[in-house]
């Protein structure tokens, strides 16, 4: 994966994003709402936005957070396989989340 000029293989962060990297040899992942919480939570520690970087067997994919607002939902994750956007339920709130393919984010 790339992020900017720089290779991405382990997790990191840069003046604006800390993110995670996540890698499976399926066609999908499965994103859970701990998963982005943890990612979140370190972010927010730092001023930092959150990102998730997925890498599948046909394609990479990076996950950032659109908007969240209080818990309506009770959907704790979701498959990606590929661009969509999705709502994960978290303890008191829900994070809608847009995947869209790596190279349309940079």
């Amino acid at each position: 994966m790339t992020f900017g000029s720089i290779k991405q293989t382990t997790d990191g962060k840069n003046s604006k994003y800390l993110w995670d990297c996540k890698y499976t040899d399926k066609k999908y992942y499965t994103l859970t709402a701990n998963t982005w919480k943890k990612v979140l939570d370190e972010a927010n520690k730092e001023y930092r936005e959150p990102l998730l970087f997925i890498r599948l067997i046909s394609d990479d994919y990076v996950v950032e957070m659109k908007s969240f607002r209080p818990k309506i939902s009770n959907k704790k994750s979701q498959r990606i396989y590929g661009e969509c956007l999705i709502v994960l339920a978290g303890n008191k709130i829900e994070y809608e989340l847009e995947v869209k393919k790596i190279e349309d984010f940079l």
